[in-house]
């Protein structure tokens, strides 16, 4: 009986289950570069590891150490200290994050992968801060925004979308693009350029 206690405490969990997916501590390997027809495996691992670590479902021992059969634990460790400081960098302004409500949203009803509400410590006057949701797009293996796929790439828009009175091009950057460089503080070129 004594020895079957002592096996129990020594028990590490291997796996979890996740929104229906299940994940392995060796999932991690998931991060790494795929071939092109995994591609959508990978992904769809990836983002689901992403919720699990925010929505702290992973348990403590993938990313312990001390267990030397735990190969995969540094890894884990990165990915999860990775995201942690992105998000405390991005939103260090409102304070702490304490907590994260991460729903997965994805494939071709959604522009986005994630939907993440962000909760905060209250600040110096006790006073609650108001949690913060945020709609994020992962791109795997980008560290700039001109590293990302492109979404969408209509070579002559303007053939697709007519109007007799303006062609979409001049309708687009007039309604929409200047205030897209306006709120990313971007210097647009001129109508003729663009």
């Amino acid at each position: 009986m004594l020895r079957s206690l002592h096996s129990l405490r020594s028990f590490t969990v291997k796996m979890v289950l996740y929104n229906r997916l299940q994940i392995n501590y060796k999932d991690i390997s998931y991060f790494e570069i795929s071939k092109k027809e995994e591609n959508v495996t990978f992904n769809e691992y990836r983002e689901y590891i992403i919720g699990a670590i925010l929505n702290k479902k992973i348990p403590n021992n993938f990313y312990d150490n001390s267990d030397s059969n735990n190969i995969y634990s540094r890894d884990w460790r990165s990915v999860r200290d990775n995201l942690k400081n992105v998000f405390q960098n991005e939103f260090s302004e409102y304070g702490t994050i304490i907590k994260y409500v991460v729903k997965h949203k994805g494939g071709r009803k959604f522009h986005y992968d994630f939907e993440i509400e962000i909760h905060f410590e209250n600040d110096d006057n006790n006073n609650q801060v108001n949690p913060i949701t945020r709609k994020i797009e992962f791109k795997f293996n980008c560290n700039e925004i001109d590293d990302t796929p492109q979404f969408v790439s209509p070579c002559k828009p303007d053939q697709y979308f007519n109007d007799e009175s303006i062609p979409f091009t001049s309708y687009f950057y007039d309604n929409y693009f200047l205030k897209i460089c306006e709120k990313g503080h971007f210097n647009p070129p001129s109508k003729e350029i663009y």
